[in-house]
């Protein structure tokens, strides 16, 4: 079976007091994080979060929330980030 997931959504903000900006593309760098955002550089290089989880938490909990809402970097779709490796 092919995975067909894909990234909805890259977010960053320039300080960490800000809210994570949908920019739409970025530049990953190993052992640093996502190149331009505050958490680039420090032990929390880069978070990834689900869209299924936001919808849900969206649908349940009467939220209007999007990608880069709960200061994730990456946001996906159809992919089982459980089972993703750190450091991958």
């Amino acid at each position: 079976m092919k995975n067909s997931g894909q990234v909805v959504g890259v977010c960053l903000s320039q300080r960490r007091t800000d809210p994570k900006e949908n920019v739409g593309r970025g530049l990953l760098e190993k052992g640093i994080g996502l190149l331009g955002d505050s958490h680039a550089g420090t032990e929390k290089e880069v978070s990834l979060l689900a869209i299924e989880r936001v919808r849900k938490l969206n649908l349940d909990g009467g939220l209007s929330a999007g990608p880069g809402c709960f200061a994730e970097n990456i946001t996906t779709e159809g992919i089982d980030i459980v089972s993703v490796p750190i450091g991958s």
